[in-house]
């Protein structure tokens, strides 16, 4: 049996995942609405879902999943696997996305910013493919950004390469980040 990963792109509007070979290859992919508003239970067993028809698929096509990235929005503490605050998911403050998905699918999980796993992507295989140094914006649900320095992510103290969330305004309105005017 093969051996592949499984990448899941959690958004604001749609989760998307996708089993990869080790080499990239995609073998098969999933989208759906993500129903943020309906709130963290519902969008947790959504995503397990999800997570376990894309294994069953692979097990189908001759492969072992043999581990999940996970790319969240929001400010993300990576080692730990926290979604520390997310805009578009509002309940998920100090989440342990990590170990709950760990719990549940029995498996290693790794929890990534959403923009900064889709500027690693590119490098990897994508438009910027051996690029040392990119800057990647993701425009989605919000405005995202992931940067890429001497070849390896920027992490930085919180909101590293996040474009969507640079104080405009700082009378402007509320933005999910908790400042105004973003």
């Amino acid at each position: 049996m093969g051996r592949a990963v499984l990448g899941v792109d959690l958004g604001g509007t749609n989760l998307r995942a996708a089993v990869l070979t080790h080499d990239g290859e995609i073998l098969s992919k999933h989208k759906e609405a993500t129903h943020a508003a309906d709130g963290k239970a519902t969008v947790m067993v959504r995503l397990i879902e999800s997570i376990r028809k894309q294994r069953a698929s692979a097990v189908q096509q001759g492969y072992e999943v043999t581990a999940i990235g996970v790319g969240a929005p929001g400010i993300i503490h990576g080692e730990k696997g926290v979604v520390v605050k997310s805009p578009n998911f509002p309940d998920w403050n100090n989440l342990p996305l990590k170990a709950e998905l760990e719990a549940a699918l029995s498996m290693p999980v790794f929890i990534e910013n959403d923009a900064n796993a889709a500027a690693l992507g590119e490098q990897w295989l994508g438009a910027a493919s051996g690029m040392q140094d990119l800057l990647l914006l993701t425009l989605g649900t919000g405005i995202g950004g992931g940067l890429i320095l001497g070849g390896e992510l920027y992490i930085g103290a919180d909101l590293a390469g996040e474009p969507g969330h640079i104080n405009i305004d700082p009378q402007g309105p509320p933005c999910g980040c908790g400042s105004r005017g973003c």
